[in-house]
């Protein structure tokens, strides 16, 4: 009952889910997990990139075409940040559902964690 919950209504081409303002330690390493279903096994990618302005520069993490399934899954990815120097909390970690969304898919998110290793 406390996870997220994304019920798509109606489809568009900038659905996202995301967290922001995350600090960030140039070149190191960290690892995101989180648990995701979705009803119709639909799928998503994952970015962390800047956040404030133009250009959205990616920040390390760049996962396309994650297959959910209709049950609780756990997902993890390590990765080493990138194209940024010292220190930044001008983040956003996206869960991109467009162009996966359909009309009456739901996704469901939780236990959503980025440590640095």
């Amino acid at each position: 009952p406390t996870s997220g919950h994304i019920n798509i209504t109606n489809p568009g081409t900038n659905v996202q889910l995301y967290l922001y303002i995350l600090p960030l330690v140039a070149s190191s390493t960290y690892t995101l997990s989180f648990q995701a279903k979705s009803k119709n096994g639909g799928n998503l990618d994952i970015r962390l990139q800047k956040h404030f302005a133009s250009p959205y520069t990616n920040y390390g993490l760049l996962q396309t075409n994650i297959d959910l399934t209709p049950n609780w899954s756990t997902y993890s990815y390590t990765f080493t940040t990138a194209n940024f120097t010292g220190s930044t909390t001008d983040s956003r970690l996206m869960f991109w559902l467009a162009p996966y969304d359909t009309i009456g898919e739901e996704y469901f998110f939780d236990e959503v964690k980025l440590v640095k290793n």
